[in-house]
Order: structure tokens, then sequence, then C-alpha cells
């Protein structure tokens, strides 16, 4: 924990005992209503090269309250979260069982899964970041990568069920690579 003038207050370590931790890219971590942090990242289990999203909550002073870990066939991980008006999350990255696809998971604020999704084309995506919209929907972004590899900006737009009303990619004839999006206050 760090001190508004920039003093450090406290560190700890995370000891995951499921393998190494890989951490997000985006707004992964964030303190709730209660206190308490959230931390939504990934985990090499025993070493493997398939890595599993987590989430951790754990308290003002860095100690694990408790550790959820979402198991997949897949090559998985979250980039992302935010919390939602109920204490829970939604946490977003990428999901490969042979070409990535977006991967967004809600959960409840003990951190069980509400739903879990895979979106996208069969073309390479990861998402680099999710808010919360203003009808308790979810705005997704990151990248898509086109024919000849030219990585574009890709942006989805979820109800609050997850299930997708739209998907836009937005680029130019080079690389424009990850995208971070926010709804503004007109929508």
């Amino acid at each position: 924990g760090i001190s508004k003038d920039g003093v450090t207050l406290w560190t700890h370590e995370f000891v995951n005992p499921d393998g190494a931790f890989e951490a997000g890219i985006s707004h992964t971590t964030a303190r709730r209503v209660d206190g308490t942090w959230l931390c939504a990242a990934g985990v090499y289990p025993g070493g493997t090269s398939d890595p599993d999203g987590v989430l951790y909550c754990f308290t003002d002073a860095g100690d694990t309250l408790w550790y959820k870990r979402f198991i997949t066939p897949a090559y998985d991980g979250f980039n992302a979260m935010c919390q939602t008006p109920d204490g829970g999350a939604c946490l977003a990255g990428l999901s490969n069982l042979g070409n990535n696809q977006f991967y967004v998971v809600r959960v409840a604020a003990d951190g069980d899964s509400l739903w879990a999704k895979s979106l996208g084309s069969a073309q390479s995506e990861s998402a680099y970041s999710i808010s919360l919209t203003a009808d308790n929907g979810f705005l997704v972004s990151g990248y898509k990568v086109q024919s000849g590899n030219q990585y574009d900006m890709q942006v989805m737009r979820l109800n609050e069920d997850g299930d997708l009303l739209w998907q836009r990619s937005h680029g130019s004839p080079w690389s424009d690579n990850a995208g971070f999006a926010c709804e503004l206050s007109d929508g």
C-alpha cells in the first residue's frame, strides 16, 4: 500500500498455491466499498504453459481473504477488470482454444462466477480493458489481428448478462494494436 504522499505503507507478496502468477494489464486491482481489494490476473498451474484466470480478494493490509481460479481447457487469463454495483466485478482478457477470443467473466461479491463468455471471431483477439456502462452493461476493448497480421482496435458492447450487442474494429492501414475505451456521458 502507498500513502497519498507516495510513501510505502506495506508490501505483501502474492503466494499462489497453484503456480506462477501473471499480472494483468489495465485496472486489474480495485478497492471495493467495504475496504477490501480485488486483483485479477492469471496463474500458470504447476509451471505449465496454459494459464488460468484468477481473482484475489485481500484486506487493506494485503492479507488474502479468498482466491478464485477459473479453470477452463483453454489458455486464458485476465488483463482488465471493472467493479459492478453489487460489489462484484467483471473480468476481461483472452481465451485461446486455437485462436484468441475476448474472454469475459462476471463474478458476484464473493468471487463466484455468474457467467463466462468467449466472444469474437476465429481471428486472434484479446481484451485489454473493460468498463461498466450507464445501463450496467460493459464496454470491452482490445485488439483484433486482421489478415496480413495487422492489429486493429476491437470494441465490443455487452449487456449486463454478457450478451454481445455489437462489435467493431477500428484501425488504419497500419497496426494500431490494443485499444482502451470508455463510455462518454452521452452514451
